[in-house]
């Protein structure tokens, strides 16, 4: 089946296909519905009892901002290749007296001209 495809990749660094030996290990509890393993007992944002549905879930954790950062990351790396604007975390509003700055995850210009062959 193509969920298992995975584990036939070769875990190589430059194409960022590498997990280490605890990301592997909870990969295979999550896949296998096992408890993962070495969790604390509480969320460190929260201070709620730590379980696998809370620690995806929960907002006052570090999880979600580290996987959308990821996500922001990667879509960074691989627009760089095809695009020469590309910035991360550009400022869209200045701070004003009476509000923070604003700032975007990603900007890419020029994705939707046509490209010259």
């Amino acid at each position: 089946d193509s969920l298992s495809s995975w584990l036939n990749v070769l875990p190589t660094v430059r194409d960022n296909f590498h997990l280490s030996p605890n990301e592997f290990r909870d990969t295979l509890c999550l896949r296998y519905a096992k408890p993962l393993l070495n969790l604390p007992h509480s969320c460190d944002g929260s201070g709620s009892p730590l379980t696998t549905s809370h620690a995806l879930d929960c907002k006052k954790g570090g999880l979600i901002t580290l996987r959308h950062n990821e996500i922001r990351d990667v879509l960074h790396d691989v627009s760089s290749m095809a695009w020469s604007q590309v910035i991360k975390e550009p400022l869209v509003r200045q701070a004003q007296s009476d509000s923070v700055a604003l700032v975007g995850d990603i900007s890419i210009r020029g994705v939707w001209q046509s490209q010259s062959t």
